[in-house]
């Protein structure tokens, strides 16, 4: 388990003859996962003077320059959102002060407080998320700041097209229905691609170091990850503060067979009478949701 702490990088995507510039990504280690990752807020990148901040004409000066990030207040357009209510799934307490937090810093650095959106509880649906993200990186141009936070459960999944199993982040409405309440890596990167603007964003939730564009999908979900998510009682890691959602368990052929205590061939009648629902994946083995 590992976490990646700062990373910027680029490739191309669906836009040809221009690079996509991927989202830099504030992370460190998160709870008892140390694949997991938390942003911290960009605060020192670069520095603005507090001219610049206040809009005043002041030249600059030793005693007025003021640490800021990259990211530039006149050229801004933020999507903030936060997750508490997941209910029974696992709430949790700090998501929406976060948000809230993060807005108010912002706030101080002079950013347009008309160009910050803000999604919370209910609001933060995956259709609403995507939609927004979708208008946050509409904004394109060069000179363009965009900034995405995301502040509530991360978890991993096995993914409808069975491409395998994939770090995700959990939307209000997962409990409802998994697969269309959860944003995968590869969903939230398809949504983020833009052919210009300056992005950041914070992922401020467990497993979100598996959410960079470049981590590989794998074909089984691993040991470690299994354990944290499904033999870890759900109370035990909200008291600890690991913000890991279980999701649809989903086994091997061979270890559904053990749990259910029944051969693979009874398995396989059980799968085509659909007693039981089972998922191919790309290069690995049939899965099965027990």
């Amino acid at each position: 388990m590992f976490s990646i702490p700062f990373i910027k990088t680029t490739f191309i995507m669906k836009y040809p003859l221009k690079k996509i510039t991927l989202p830099t990504i504030y992370m460190s280690a998160c709870g008892a996962t140390q694949l997991a990752a938390e942003g911290y807020f960009p605060h020192q990148t670069i520095e603005l003077v507090e001219s610049e901040i206040k809009g005043t004409d002041s030249k600059p000066n030793k005693t007025n320059r003021k640490k800021r990030a990259f990211l530039n207040a006149k050229t801004c357009h933020v999507l903030l959102v936060g997750v508490n209510q997941y209910g029974s799934h696992g709430d949790l307490k700090g998501c929406i002060n976060d948000v809230n937090d993060v807005k108010g810093k912002l706030l101080y650095y002079g950013w347009d407080k008309k160009r910050i959106k803000i999604l919370v509880d209910a609001q933060a649906s995956k259709e609403t998320v995507i939609g927004e993200i979708k208008w946050l990186v509409s904004h394109c141009n060069e000179d363009d700041s965009l900034y995405f936070h995301f502040s509530g459960h991360g978890s991993w999944t096995l993914t409808k097209d069975g491409s395998g199993w994939e770090s995700c982040i959990c939307c209000a409405d997962c409990g409802d229905n998994w697969d269309n309440g959860i944003i995968t890596r590869t969903e939230i990167n398809e949504a983020l691609e833009r052919p210009g603007g300056n992005l950041q964003v914070k992922l401020d939730c467990c497993f979100s170091g598996g959410m960079f564009p470049t981590y590989r999908v794998w074909k089984e979900i691993p040991s470690e990850v299994y354990k944290l998510l499904y033999e870890s009682p759900i109370k035990e890691r909200l008291k600890n503060g690991v913000r890991a959602l279980p999701g649809p368990e989903w086994l091997t052929l061979t270890s559904a067979c053990d749990r259910l205590k029944i051969s693979q061939q009874e398995m396989l009648q059980c799968i085509k009478k659909g007693t039981l629902e089972s998922r191919e994946v790309l290069n690995g083995p049939l899965h099965v949701r027990v």
